[in-house]
C-alpha cells in the first residue's frame, strides 16, 4: 500500500464512525421533532373547539366537552386562549428536553450513556409525553408507522437508562437479559394495541405488561445495588440526582390524577383540566435536568444540600399547615359558639400570628430531626466540631489537644490513617524572670 508522501497530510476517509454515529443522531432526533411541530400546528385547531356531542371520543385529552367548553367561555374566556394554554404546556416539555438533550449530546457525544440518554430526551419531550401523536395520526394516517417505530425505538432507549445509567454498564451483568426481555414485550405490545392484531390480543398484551413491570423492577434492583455495592462516591451522586427527578414525577402524577378524580378524560371544569394534565408535565420537566446534571456531572455534589432542604422545607410546610388548620378549626368553634355562629377575622390573625411565632423553633427542631435522621454522619461530624470548638477554649495541655485533635479527624473525615506533626519552634522561652 503506497504511503502518502512527505509533506502532504495522511489521507482521510469522507465517513468517519464518528461521523456516521452523529448523523444518526440527528437523523434520530430530528423526525420525531419534525412530527411534533406538525402535530403541535393539528393539536391547536382540535382543542380550538368542543367534540361532537353525539360521538365525544377526540384523538386529544384535551379536547374539551361541549359543556366544558360553555363554563370555559362564560368565565370570560376564549377558547383560543385554552389553545394556546395546551400549545404552550406542550412546548414547554418539548423545548426543556430538547434543550438538555443537545447540551448532553453536544457535551459528552463521545460516550454511550451521553448518546442514548440525549436520544431518551427527545423522544421523551416530543413524543411519548406531549399527547400530539394521537392527533397526526387521527389527522394523517399514512404517518401511524413513523409514529409507532418512534415509540418502539423510544421505549427500548427508556429502559436502557434504567439499566445502563449512570456509568453506561449493565450492573450486575444478567440485567442484560432482562433488558432484552423488557423490549420485546413492548414491541409486541405497542404492535397488537396500534394494528389490532388477532390471535387473542387481550392475553397477549396482559402478558407484556407483567413481563415488563418484572423487567423494570430488576432494573431498579440493578440501581439500588449499584449504589450499595459497586458504586464509586461519584456513581452514588449521580444516582441521586436521578432519582430526585423521579421524585418530583411521583409527586406530579399523583397530584394531577387526584385533581381529575383518576380518570384524565372527566368531566371537569376546564381550568381544572388543565391543572390536572400540567401538572404531571411539569413533573416530568425535572427528569431532563436531572439527567444532565447526571450525565455531565455538573454540580454533582449540590445533590446532598438540596435533598436536605426539600426534607426540612417539605415537613416544615406540611406541619405548619396543619396547625393553622387546627388553629383555624379550634378558634372558629371557640370564639363562634361566643360571637352567636359568626367567624371574626380574629381568628385569622390569631392563627397567622401563630404560625409566624412557630416558624422559627419548628425549622430547626425539624431541621436536626432530619440531620439525625437522614444525614447522621455529617450531623454527628458538626456536634463533634462544635464540643472541639469549646474544648479549646479552655485546654492548655498541647498533648490533649493533639490527641483530641486527632480523634475528632478520625471519626468525622475517616481517613485511612491520621497524623499530626507540630513544627517546632526555633526560639527558646525567655529565661522566668525572678
Amino acid at each position: 500500500m503506497s504511503q502518502p508522501a512527505a509533506g502532504q497530510p495522511p489521507h482521510r476517509p469522507l465517513l468517519s464512525w464518528r461521523g456516521l454515529t452523529h448523523a444518526a443522531w440527528w437523523v434520530l432526533a430530528g423526525y420525531p421533532t419534525l412530527l411534533f411541530i406538525v402535530g403541535l400546528a393539528l393539536e391547536y385547531g382540535e382543542v380550538r373547539q368542543p367534540c361532537d356531542p353525539l360521538n365525544c371520543t377526540p384523538p386529544s385529552l384535551f379536547t374539551l366537552t361541549p359543556a366544558q367548553a360553555v363554563a370555559w367561555q362564560a368565565a370570560g374566556l376564549s377558547l383560543d386562549l385554552y389553545a394556546a394554554v395546551v400549545v404552550g404546556q406542550h412546548l414547554y416539555i418539548a423545548a426543556v428536553c430538547t434543550a438538555c438533550a443537545l447540551l448532553i449530546f453536544l457535551r459528552g457525544s463521545d460516550q454511550l450513556i451521553a448518546y442514548v440518554g440525549s436520544l431518551a430526551l427527545v423522544v421523551l419531550g416530543t413524543t411519548l409525553v406531549s399527547g400530539v401523536s394521537g392527533t397526526v395520526i387521527a389527522a394523517i394516517p399514512w404517518l401511524r408507522p413513523f409514529i409507532t417505530l418512534t415509540y418502539l425505538w423510544g421505549n427500548a432507549i427508556f429502559p436502557a437508562l434504567l439499566f445502563l445509567l449512570p456509568d453506561g454498564r449493565f450492573v450486575p451483568r444478567w440485567s442484560r437479559w432482562f433488558f432484552i426481555l423488557f423490549v420485546g414485550a413492548f414491541s409486541v405490545g405497542v404492535l397488537f394495541n396500534d394494528y389490532k392484531l388477532p390471535a387473542a390480543p387481550n392475553a397477549i398484551q396482559n402478558l407484556a405488561t407483567v413481563v415488563m413491570a418484572l423487567c423494570a423492577l430488576v432494573g431498579l434492583y440493578g440501581q439500588v445495588y449499584r449504589y450499595r455495592q459497586a458504586a464509586t462516591p461519584v456513581v452514588r451522586k449521580q444516582i441521586l440526582w436521578m432519582a430526585l427527578g423521579l421524585i418530583g414525577l411521583g409527586v406530579a402524577i399523583p397530584a394531577g390524577a387526584l385533581l381529575s378524580g383518576g380518570d384524565p378524560a372527566a368531566e371537569i371544569a376546564p381550568q381544572m383540566k388543565l391543572l390536572s394534565l400540567g401538572i404531571p408535565l411539569v413533573g416530568v420537566s425535572g427528569i431532563p435536568v436531572s439527567l444532565a446534571v447526571a450525565i455531565l456531572r455538573y454540580r454533582l455534589w449540590d445533590i446532598d444540600l438540596i435533598i436536605r432542604r426539600t426534607l426540612i422545607y417539605a415537613s416544615l410546610t406540611a406541619l405548619l399547615a396543619f396547625i393553622y388548620l387546627l388553629c383555624v378549626v379550634g378558634l372558629q368553634a371557640v370564639v363562634g359558639g361566643l360571637a352567636g355562629g359568626r367567624q371574626p377575622a380574629l381568628v385569622t390573625v390569631i392563627s397567622t400570628l401563630t404560625i409566624a411565632a412557630l416558624f422559627g423553633p419548628l425549622r430547626r427542631r425539624v431541621q436536626a430531626a432530619v440531620d439525625r435522621r437522614f444525614f447522621r454522619r455529617k450531623y454527628d461530624a458538626a456536634q463533634l466540631l462544635a464540643a472541639f470548638g469549646h474544648t479549646l477554649r479552655d485546654e492548655t495541655d498541647l498533648a490533649r489537644l493533639s490527641d483530641q485533635l486527632v480523634e475528632i479527624t478520625a471519626r468525622t473525615l475517616q481517613p485511612a490513617s491520621t497524623s499530626l506533626w507540630l513544627r517546632a519552634t526555633d526560639r527558646q522561652a525567655p529565661p522566668p524572670t525572678s
